[in-house]
């Protein structure tokens, strides 16, 4: 899985939101060093918490009911 690693805020969210469109698979999850801004971040987008990986917190974009 690729690992995105951007400082720019802006960049980031753009970033996150094209992964999301493009990866269509699901659940996704995504690992963040222990960021509270990304944890707003990536609940906007849809994901929650799912557990810890050391440091990390592991984030899961569950899959939706269509």
């Amino acid at each position: 899985m690729p690992r995105i690693d951007l400082r720019d805020d802006d960049a980031t969210t753009e970033a996150l939101r094209q992964l999301v469109a493009r990866e269509a698979e699901r659940p996704l999850y995504v690992h963040v060093a222990g960021d509270r801004d990304a944890h707003d971040e990536l609940a906007r987008l849809g994901f929650v918490e799912h557990g810890r990986d050391g440091d990390d917190v592991v984030y899961v974009l569950p899959p939706t009911l269509e």
